[in-house]
C-alpha cells in the first residue's frame, strides 16, 4: 500500500526528531539535576523542543530543507550546551 507523500514527509520529520532526541533525552535530566544547572539549561528544553518542531512542521508542508538548517543548528546547540554543563 503506497502512502500519501504527506505521510511520507511526516514520517521522515519523524525519525530525524527521534535521532537527536536519543541524545537530548538523557542529558536534560542529568544537566538539570547536577550542581551546574544555570538558565541557558533551564532555555535548553524549550529550544530544542521549538528547533525539533519546526523541521517537522517544514516537512509536512513540503517546503524546502532550506528553512531546516536554522532549526537544526539551534537543536545542535542546545544538546552542546547541555553537554558542556555536564562536562
Amino acid at each position: 500500500m503506497k502512502k500519501a507523500p504527506k505521510a511520507q514527509r511526516s514520517r521522515c520529520g519523524h525519525l530525524n526528531a527521534a535521532d537527536s532526541l536519543l541524545v537530548f533525552a538523557p542529558s536534560a535530566p542529568a544537566a538539570a539535576t547536577t550542581e551546574r544547572q544555570d538558565a541557558g539549561v533551564a532555555l535548553a528544553a524549550p529550544f530544542y523542543f521549538w528547533a525539533r518542531a519546526g523541521p517537522y512542521l517544514v516537512s509536512i508542508a513540503g517546503r524546502p530543507i532550506v528553512p531546516c538548517t536554522p532549526c537544526v543548528l539551534v537543536d545542535v546547540g542546545a544538546q552542546l550546551w547541555l553537554a558542556v554543563r555536564l562536562a
